[in-house]
């Protein structure tokens, strides 16, 4: 029995420290191409058994992936801490990649707001060395940003109104080259109004970077949704 303990052990250690750096990812030109296998072995391995598939269904959960894989990240920022499963995830998938990335999240979520999580904000990311911090997300995005000049990934996953998705989204103007944003709640679907302001705002970021922009991904399938940009 003990060594069928051990033997179980070992293939869970094997799993959680396995790397897959250097064979997730194949860029040719402009073209956003990742090797979808391991990635999805690693959502199965790593990812999935420690957050479930909510709020993220798997076609977002892979794109998430994608795009660490993708940007190679030397920071990541999140605004929308709330438990901490896309900071997980986040964090998942960088350790697997094996990639030099550290991962701030930002929460300014007034207790009295219905989704308020308490004493569970940020439960997911115990025994990690995500940074978390409580105040407004693009103020304090702004300042991690000072004399920043490699590669970051921003995940916006905030307040869902038009004007404060808008505010999130203006962090673009101080990415460098070869970083990208990540939009969450971007499937709009009348009559629901619940995701039409980080619709429009992207839109309108799209509209507006439009000479600036390197790719854009979507994940539109259903409801919640999910965007991706890069900078060129």
């Amino acid at each position: 029995m003990r060594k069928i303990f051990r033997n179980i052990l070992k293939v869970i250690n094997y799993k959680h420290n396995k790397k897959y750096s250097g064979k997730t990812i194949s860029k040719e030109g402009s073209i956003f191409e990742v090797d979808c296998w391991i990635l999805s072995e690693i959502l199965l391995d790593r990812v999935i058994p420690k957050i479930g598939i909510s709020p993220y269904p798997l076609n977002e959960q892979m794109l998430m992936a994608a795009v660490v894989a993708y940007v190679q990240p030397k920071i990541i920022i999140e605004w929308g801490t709330h438990v901490g499963i896309s900071a997980r995830l986040f964090w998942e998938v960088k350790e697997a990649l094996g990639l030099n990335c550290q991962i701030y999240t930002i929460d300014s979520m007034n207790p009295n707001h219905p989704e308020f999580p308490g004493a569970a904000r940020g439960k997911y990311l115990s025994n990690t060395d995500v940074i978390q911090i409580v105040g407004d997300g693009a103020e304090i995005a702004n300042k991690l940003l000072e004399d920043v000049f490699e590669s970051v990934l921003v995940y916006v996953d905030g307040d869902h109104s038009r004007e404060s998705v808008k505010r999130d989204l203006a962090i673009w103007e101080k990415l460098p080259s070869g970083s990208g944003i990540l939009a969450h709640d971007v499937f709009y679907q009348t009559p629901s109004t619940y995701n039409v302001g980080p619709w429009q705002s992207f839109q309108e970021l799209l509209q507006a970077q439009k000479s600036n922009i390197s790719q854009v991904q979507w994940q539109l399938l259903g409801l919640p949704g999910m965007a991706f940009v890069s900078k060129k």
